[in-house]
């Protein structure tokens, strides 16, 4: 399984919108609110904080954590997201994905293999 690298373009997706992934839900587009903000923001951060464990300026969740002054179990859950699936990421960038689709909800556990989070 490969996994979606942090790159800039995906930080330049956070800024940016496209329709190219409105049929995966097969929903109109929404405005962005409070929450789709936070899930975007909160991705962010774990794209972030992978690339700063992969790049091993941190060698465990718990220095990262602590760096960062949370807790490890927050990081931990976070880093999850990482696993998503790109086209669901893209999604979330792009302000599309099912209302039902937020922070809290990701924050539970989900299966890692992209075919069975949808």
């Amino acid at each position: 399984m490969t996994m979606p690298r942090v790159t800039s373009a995906l930080i330049t997706s956070l800024n940016s919108r496209s329709a190219s992934f409105s049929h995966l839900w097969n929903m109109s587009p929404r405005g962005a609110s409070a929450a789709d903000t936070t899930l975007v923001k909160a991705l962010a951060r774990a794209f972030r904080w992978r690339k700063i464990l992969e790049t091993g300026r941190y060698g465990t969740i718990d220095e990262l954590a602590a760096a960062e002054k949370i807790n490890s179990s927050y990081v931990s859950r976070l880093l999850r997201l990482t696993l998503l699936a790109p086209d669901i990421v893209e999604a979330i960038l792009d302000v599309r994905q099912p209302a039902s689709m937020t922070l809290p909800g990701l924050m539970e556990p989900f299966p890692v293999e992209w075919g069975r989070q949808r």
